[in-house]
């Protein structure tokens, strides 16, 4: 384990509290942002190396992720929206009905990706 209050890093940890903990949370999808972002040849930052202003940003966004986990049941279809709102919250954009189909299918895919990896962790049943 690298620092208990974040659990380690592993995909299958032994992460298990309930409710989630919002900054493990924002690392994660973070992470996943990281992931996609390089490999279209870009150099988002890790989090670690994030400027504090965007990291409260992030973990904001895990912070919501959190409370719309614990009043909503998997497969809600609003989960993708959901953390797309609040993002742009916090950093502005475009709202929700005027992003592209591309957006959309990119926001959908980072939400399964958290819901997925929330499930194994027991920590969205």
């Amino acid at each position: 384990m690298t620092a208990p209050f974040f659990g380690d890093f592993d995909v299958e940890d032994a992460f298990d509290t309930v409710p989630a903990d919002p900054i493990q949370v924002a690392r994660k999808l973070h992470g996943y942002r990281v992931l996609v972002d390089r490999l279209a040849g870009g150099d988002l930052p890790e989090y670690d190396d994030l400027p504090r202003r965007e990291q409260d940003d992030v973990n904001y966004v895990g912070g919501v992720i959190v409370l719309w986990v614990a009043a909503h049941d998997p497969g809600d279809g609003d989960f993708a929206k959901a953390i797309h709102e609040a993002g742009r919250s916090r950093h502005g954009g475009k709202m929700w009905d005027l992003l592209a189909v591309d957006e959309k299918r990119l926001a959908f895919a980072f939400a399964a990706l958290i819901a997925a990896w929330l499930q194994r962790q027991g920590a969205w049943q």
